[in-house]
């Protein structure tokens, strides 16, 4: 996220302007994107056939869903903030552009939130596998069949490997990102 978008205290034309562009911007990425990337990447792994591709639209459905509620949690956790402190800041943790943490910070610059315990690192680890690794793999067979420089069934021994090439190197980087995040 870029920091010219991190809102800090709404009261100008400007920072309300920067909230929508954050908020927009992170309902196309992460919950379009989640169905997407569920959709996208399984087809291009091989598991969505004819034969169960109702399941997996219904498992797409369900991701975005869960994407969505996730998205309107922070965006009314932020409004909520701005209204009850007068420190509220949106933090990027330098390892994931797509996953913002709301914190409210206190007089003694203590939080509410413990970005290391467990819950936070599984769900940050769940968010960035789907969003990052799953949305790699499904971007690279999606964009090829939309302009069509992949037919599926005709040409998938080329599109296949190279869509799943593309989400090995974003598994790795996931994988060090988890790793650094234990040290």
């Amino acid at each position: 996220i870029h920091p010219s978008i991190h809102p800090s205290i709404m009261t100008t034309s400007s920072s309300h302007r920067a909230f929508f562009v954050l908020f927009a911007v992170r309902f196309v990425l992460e919950v379009l994107g989640s169905g997407g990337a569920v959709w996208g990447c399984t087809e291009a792994i091989g598991i969505r056939t004819t034969d169960n591709h109702e399941w997996w639209r219904y498992c797409a459905q369900a991701a975005t869903i869960v994407f969505f509620v996730r998205w309107m949690h922070q965006m009314l956790l932020l409004l909520f903030l701005q209204t009850t402190t007068t420190t509220t800041t949106i933090i990027d943790d330098g390892n994931d552009d797509t996953i913002c943490i709301i914190q409210k910070k206190r007089k003694d610059n203590s939080t509410d939130d413990d970005d290391s315990s467990y819950s936070v690192l599984v769900i940050r680890a769940f968010t960035t596998f789907l969003l990052e690794v799953m949305g790699a793999t499904g971007a690279i067979w999606g964009f090829s069949i939309v302009v069509n420089l992949h037919t599926v069934g005709v040409n998938d021994n080329f599109w296949r490997p190279m869509a799943l090439m593309v989400g090995f190197i974003f598994l790795l980087q996931w994988i060090n990102q988890q790793y650094n995040q234990l040290l």
